[in-house]
């Protein structure tokens, strides 16, 4: 029993560490230009000149001049932008990306799942003492 102890905490730990890898990968990434973000209508991360990120739920034009919309307090927020301070335009997962890292994470834990399920048959069915 103390080896299958070992094996399942060496499992355990070889799946957390698998799900918490899979779920880093949708972070904001990639540089971008402004008329590209605003053509994607995905969340945006701005760094501007100062070192400063700001997040901004997408990027939109408003009478000539760019702006950011965040959602502060369940309402939206225009935020002018002023395009000569950016030094990088970061853009979120699309939808679709968002899925498959979706699809990916489950097909992770289930497959973690059935290997449980599959261990814990072999060792109740297992013979440890050597008996008849």
């Amino acid at each position: 029993m103390k080896n299958f102890n070992i094996h399942f905490r060496f499992l355990s730990f070889f799946l957390s560490m698998i799900i918490i890898i899979q779920s880093c990968a949708s972070t904001y990434q990639g540089s971008y230009t402004l008329p590209e973000a605003l053509a994607s209508e995905r969340k945006a991360r701005i760094t501007i000149q100062d070192n400063e990120r700001i997040e901004y739920q997408k990027i939109d034009t408003l009478k000539g001049q760019w702006v950011g919309q965040k959602a502060i307090d369940n309402r939206i927020v225009l935020e002018p932008i002023i395009p000569n301070r950016i030094t990088k335009i970061e853009l979120g997962p699309s939808p679709v990306a968002q899925a498959k890292e979706g699809q990916k994470a489950l097909g992770i834990i289930l497959g973690g799942v059935l290997l449980i399920g599959l261990m814990v048959i072999a060792v109740s069915n297992a013979d440890f003492m050597g008996g008849n």
